[in-house]
């Protein structure tokens, strides 16, 4: 499950944590939101992002190939 944690501190420094992205995809969701946010002062990468993405790839057959009816 993709999930993305705001914690702000009193002093207003916001915290993201990003989990449940797998590879470097965890960057480009968090993109346009820390332009929002304003200067990012450090990142810190997870044992995620070293993770390939996985793509599942159904196939479907109504079983009637070749049926002459």
């Amino acid at each position: 499950m993709e999930r993305l944690e705001f914690t702000i501190s009193p002093t207003g420094l916001v915290t993201e944590k990003v989990t449940g992205i797998s590879g470097p995809s965890c960057k480009i969701v968090t993109e346009e939101i820390n332009k929002l946010l304003g200067e990012v002062v450090a990142t810190e990468d997870t044992a995620e992002i070293f993770e390939q993405e996985l793509t599942e790839t159904n196939t479907v057959t109504d079983g009637f190939e070749g049926s002459t009816w």
